[in-house]
């Protein structure tokens, strides 16, 4: 119980929480597996967003990879929510661009190995992680942030701790509740 007052309280404490990310930052994501369709302004506007980098070269990302599917399952059909989940390659930080084929390939067979169904996007150019260094500091993988409507982040999680999801859909239904 104490782990998790001390992860609890650090998600609220995070710097960057109450601070506005640039979501046209997030148009520039493209579609990697599971979707063809191009982000678009209409896809992020006042739409609750959880934003999720991961990498299929990291232990902690794979562990927590079924807990940001079953979020983005529970809300794919509530057009007041939207789940990025967006791979990234080893090694690449923000202003490195990606090999966005092998990036492709290797999401695929992960996605594959653990029977995970999850729609995922490239950063191709990194412009979505620079965004995110710019307000909150990118320090590793996983990292996911929600938004609520107006763009303001009101959760960050770095790494994955068991039960990150609990908090994670705890504060997308209090962002659902505000309105």
């Amino acid at each position: 119980e104490f782990w998790g007052w001390v992860q609890q309280h650090a998600l609220q404490q995070h710097p960057a929480v109450g601070k506005q990310l640039d979501r046209t930052a997030l148009l520039k994501l493209e579609p990697l597996t599971g979707t063809a369709a191009p982000l678009e302004a209409e896809d992020l506007n006042n739409r609750v967003l959880l934003v999720n980098f991961w990498g299929a070269w990291c232990p902690p990302c794979l562990a927590e990879l079924p807990h940001i599917a079953q979020l983005e399952r529970k809300y794919r059909h509530d057009p007041r929510v939207r789940v990025l989940a967006v791979s990234c390659a080893a090694g690449l930080g923000p202003g490195m661009k990606e090999d966005v084929h092998r990036l492709k390939e290797e999401t695929e067979a992960t996605l594959a190995e653990r029977n995970v169904d999850l729609p995922t996007y490239a950063d191709p150019r990194s412009v979505a992680r620079a965004a995110v260094d710019a307000v909150a500091g990118f320090d590793g993988y996983p990292t996911t942030l929600i938004l609520d409507r107006q763009g303001v982040i009101r959760g960050v999680w770095v790494g994955y701790a068991p039960g990150a999801e609990r908090q994670m859909q705890r504060l997308i239904e209090q962002l659902l509740a505000e309105d």
